[in-house]
């Protein structure tokens, strides 16, 4: 029988009053802090004690006599790498952290139990941490947590699996207050120059704590161990964040201002290790956030700004020159921030004037001594992007201030600034607001040359150099070309021309605010300051308004709008009519009382809230109930109620205006802790009332934030879905927006959880409108070609309307608003910081195959709200088909990129060529030429790629007056919908194909005699 029975598993009882776990003891009570009655004297000893089962008594006793600090370890410094150094480290983080640490940091030392507000660490816990802040230690550290994570990860405990959790919480928790002060990386330099004596070893050692703490070695750890805890507790607020890249960064740059001030000046070796430490933390990709942390702690502390030569001058070159393009970076966005111009004083600059010399000098500290990082400047001021392309002219000013002293390197700024504005590729080319910055660079050195070195100014003035670029662009097409080329070329002229042949154009153009604003950019004169001047006031400026420019039209129609609307309370006074009081009461029927309050009905009193908080009246209040996140009743009042008083106060005060960009700043941001329904929604319409409130200053910060500020890809979607949609409700479509994104009819929907589950990229109002507007563009065509193949035109019978069904049926005329600023505030933007974003990085987060496609949606939507008669529908043109054209690369494995390219060439021709009264197709033919034509090949090498692309139902829309037009009919009609329509990718890729094939052959027949020369056949 005995053999019948094998057992599973064998388990010994002990006595648990012997064995209890030190974690435990916490539960029975204070533990005793009585003094060992043996004494370690070897770390051979103290290594024993701590693989043993040691009592709490003993287990301090072993750290005391490790700890470096204590002085009593016989000669032997836990800190110097060594095996016996490496096995303890170890033990301490495998064993005694997991089974001490909560009972040693709940420990109080006995001069601390007097003081119940005392929070000091026990002298054991004390000296584990300062056994553990070494490179060895700080290896341990890592490894044992990387090694718990998988071990959580890979689920290879069942009943542990709490435990180990507990064990990385622990790791978590030494780890910060090891790390906790700024002074760690000294620490570390010195120990290791203190334990080591040879060169080498101290080298290697230093290395080595650089590819710990530089790399990502250490961050990526610590991360994946901080979302294994916030997993499995969903109930731990502590914040870690050594495992948050921007505050690590900062922690990392706060560390090498403290080596930076305690090395000395001639500590050559100790400089050079620094630098190689700066330069590697460089590579985490927080390279703002660390030296804007060098900027706080060394450039703007004057006494020890000379340290800085030394930081940067062992870094490589084009290390020096990520720290110069930061620190431009840095000064444009906080310190030196868009600041709105008053035209009507020349001398506007002054009042900035401070503030520009303080950026200047620090600009200067960094120079210093430095020709390499000088040339990267002028490479800055004369590039494509400019120095702080799109951003405030605060930080030009501050960087050609930095040269001024330099004359030859000014010269060389005005010199290669004034080739690059006449360059005919760069007119036709390159975004507007790259053209602006080349403007306002080249008039604000010519100011600085014309003081320094008038004759340089006169001799280029009279060069065929300048003459070409003037020509040049008073040839191009492009108005805001025009206007750039006749301002340079006056405010040159007024420098070197006497007084009766200076140029002038007569023109309404250059007698505008702005046009006076770029020609006083040649009297700007700043100085040399010191750097404290960056800590004064900002001025007294509004927020900017259309960029560094003055008023234009589009601002003074916007403000007289609002004058008109708005209006003044004097006084209300309540008059009573007793007379009258009675005779209107007489015919009111009282309300009958109503039985009970419907409050009432919960059966658990305690649960009834009566101290509901009231709907915000004031832009401040809905700040602070959007930012009441922990109180459902004003998060979600500010939320239902946000969109509505915005509209309502945005024509009543200045409460909106004053709070746009904090309220815009809020709504981007905002989470939804409460899952409320409908948030995106509410979100989304109150983005848009902020951008209707005020449409050129709120749409370029919309337009500035989605490239720049620190936002997920969801969120970057949602702030261009605000520009599109306001835009087209600016552009009088609300209507029209609202019919189209209505939802389906209720019984063609799934129920809500399948629908909101299988019908994501359905809700998308931008999605949903190009599909209409692209259904709306086809159908057209296969009508048109469905009427080719019916028959001959004699055999047809054609209905005839009078004139006045058909006034009856014509929309009425209304004004369009987005006119007036698409392109300056809601195009140009955009258009200008995607080329830069894509030409900086070929890994740039819109590039991503979600991003693209709704960036290129929405600039296609753009420039049909705006319509055939918008001023700058030729500048428009110009820069979003060579945008477009450069963007093919991207669609060769991506459909929906591939679609938005050709939705993108469907609308611009069709805006171009669809308006009779204004038809820009000769225009096409004649200066855009190349782009048709490569435009043609392009969408017939899609469509001929396509499955079925050659002939068939397609032959139609390919102009050969053969196929199926019922067919293309049909397609065409079936283009009004989004992911409910039936269509697939591929299908819906050859119907836009094809409609591009049409639209491009139509205009090249028409004007073939002028296209010969461009290759057309």
């Amino acid at each position: 029988m005995e053999d019948l029975l094998t057992p599973l598993k064998t388990i010994s009882v002990t006595d648990q009053r012997e064995t209890a776990h030190p974690r435990d003891q916490t539960k029975i009570g204070p533990v005793s802090n009585s003094r060992p009655n043996a004494k370690v004297s070897t770390p051979e000893e103290a290594l024993q004690i701590l693989r043993s089962k040691s009592s709490l008594d003993e287990i301090s006793c072993a750290l005391r006599y490790l700890d470096p600090k204590a002085g009593v370890n016989g000669g032997f410094n836990i800190h110097t790498p060594s095996p016996l150094a490496a096995q303890l480290a170890n033990v301490l983080v495998g064993t005694v952290i997991p089974d001490f640490w909560n009972v040693l940091k709940t420990e109080r030392p006995q001069s601390a139990k007097k003081k119940a507000n005392t929070k000091s660490r026990s002298p054991a816990a004390t000296a584990l941490l300062s056994c553990l802040r070494s490179v060895t230690g700080l290896g341990a550290l890592i490894a044992r947590s990387r090694e718990l994570s998988g071990l959580v990860r890979g689920h290879k405990e069942s009943k542990e699996g709490s435990l180990s959790t507990q064990h990385v919480s622990d790791l978590l928790e030494v780890l910060l207050l090891v790390l906790e002060n700024d002074n760690f990386v000294w620490s570390i330099w010195t120990d290791i120059n203190h334990v080591l004596e040879e060169q080498t070893k101290v080298l290697l050692l230093w290395k080595e704590s650089i590819s710990i703490l530089c790399t990502g070695k250490l961050l990526s750890t610590v991360a994946e161990a901080v979302h294994i805890v916030r997993q499995s507790s969903k109930h731990d607020l502590q914040e870690y964040w050594i495992g948050d890249g921007l505050q690590y960064a900062k922690w990392l740059g706060r560390n090498v201002v403290f080596v930076a001030l305690k090395l000395r000046e001639d500590d050559l070796l100790g400089w050079k290790q620094l630098s190689q430490f700066f330069g590697k933390s460089l590579s985490l990709g927080y390279t703002d956030q660390i030296v804007d942390e060098i900027n706080h702690g060394l450039l703007r502390n004057e006494k020890e700004q000379i340290r800085i030569n030394g930081l940067i001058r062992n870094l490589p070159i084009f290390e020096q020159r990520n720290v110069l393009s930061s620190v431009l970076r840095i000064l444009s966005r906080h310190e030196l921030p868009p600041r709105s111009m008053i035209p009507n004083e020349k001398s506007w600059w002054l009042k900035d004037s401070k503030r520009v010399s303080g950026a200047a000098a620090l600009i200067s500290a960094i120079l210093k001594d430095n020709d390499g990082l000088k040339d990267h400047l002028v490479r800055c001021l004369t590039g494509a992007s400019g120095a702080g392309m799109g951003e405030s002219i605060l930080v030009r000013r501050a960087a050609i201030t930095a040269l001024a002293t330099d004359d030859e390197r000014v010269q060389c700024v005005l010199e290669k600034n004034m080739e690059q504005f006449g360059d005919k590729l760069f007119i036709k080319h390159k975004p507007v607001l790259f053209q602006e910055v080349n403007a306002q660079t080249l008039l604000l050195a010519a100011g600085y040359v014309h003081r320094s070195s008038p004759m340089f100014l006169f001799t280029l003035g009279r060069s065929s150099t300048h003459l070409s670029s003037i020509s040049n662009r008073l040839a191009a097409s492009s108005l805001r070309s025009r206007f750039l080329g006749m301002v340079v070329g006056m405010a040159i002229s007024e420098l070197i021309d006497k007084p009766d042949s200076k140029m002038r154009f007569g023109l309404e153009e250059v007698d505008t605010p702005e046009a006076k604003w770029y020609l006083s950019l040649t009297q700007v004169q700043d100085r040399m300051g010191c750097v404290s001047d960056l800590d004064g006031p900002q001025g007294d400026n509004e927020p900017v308004q259309g960029g560094e420019k003055g008023l234009s039209s589009a601002d003074h129609a916007t403000d007289s709008a609002k004058k008109n609307q708005s209006s003044k309370v004097i006084s209300i006074e309540e008059v009573e009519d007793e007379q009258d009081e009675d005779t209107d009461d007489e015919g009111l029927i009282p309300y009958d009382k109503p039985d009970s309050d419907p409050e009432d009905s919960d059966e658990d009193a305690t649960m009834i809230q009566r101290n509901k908080p009231t709907a915000p009246v004031y832009i401040r209040d809905l700040l602070n109930y959007l930012r009441a996140t922990d109180s459902y009743d004003k998060f979600h009042l500010g939320l239902i109620t946000g969109p509505s008083l915005i509209r309502r106060k945005s024509n009543f005060g200045t409460e909106v205006s004053d709070h746009a960009t904090e309220l815009a700043t809020v709504f981007t941001g905002l989470q939804d802790p409460f899952s409320i329904d409908d948030f995106q929604n509410l979100r989304l319409q109150a983005m848009i009332a902020i951008l209707l409130s005020q449409p050129l200053q709120m749409a370029q910060w919309f337009a500035r934030t989605v490239f720049e500020g620190d936002y997920s890809i969801g969120q970057r979607a949602t702030i261009l879905t605000t520009l599109g949609l306001g835009a087209r409700e600016l552009a009088g479509f609300e209507n029209e927006d609202s019919s189209s994104t209505r939802g389906t009819f209720p019984t063609k929907l799934l129920p809500e959880k399948l629908h909101k589950l299988y019908a994501k990229d359905a809700n998308s109002p931008i999605a949903t409108i190009a599909s209409k507007l692209e259904h709306d563009i086809l159908e057209p065509l296969a009508l048109q070609a469905a009427d080719q193949l019916s028959g001959p035109a004699a055999l047809k019978v054609r209905t005839f309307s009078s004139r006045l069904s058909i006034e009856k049926t014509r929309p009425k005329p209304t004004a369009n608003d987005l006119a007036k600023v698409v392109a300056e505030g809601f195009f140009f933007p955009l258009t200008g910081r995607l080329w830069m974003s894509l030409q900086s990085s070929s890994l740039s987060i819109f590039a991503h195959h979600l991003l693209l496609p709704h960036l290129l949606r929405t600039l296609s939507l753009l420039l049909h709200a705006s319509g055939p008669n918008t001023p700058l529908l030729p500048q428009l043109t110009s820069e979003f088909w060579n945008l477009v054209l450069s963007l093919r690369s991207h669609a060769g494995g991506d459909p929906a990129v591939r679609e938005a390219l050709l939705f993108a060439l469907l609308t611009l021709l069709e805006v171009n060529t669809s308006n009779k009264h204004h038809d820009r197709s000769r225009q096409l033919a004649e200066e855009h030429a190349r782009e048709l034509v490569e435009t043609l090949g392009w969408a017939e090498a899609i469509l001929a790629d396509q499955p079925g692309g050659k002939g068939g139902d397609f032959g139609i829309l390919e102009g050969s007056g053969t196929g199926n037009g019922q067919g293309a009919n049909e397609r065409g009609k079936a283009g009004n919908g989004d992911a409910d329509t039936g269509i697939d990718e591929g299908e819906r890729t050859k119907m836009l194909a094809a409609g591009v094939v049409v639209r491009c052959r139509e205009v090249g027949e028409k004007w073939r005699g002028l296209m010969m020369g461009a290759g057309w056949e």
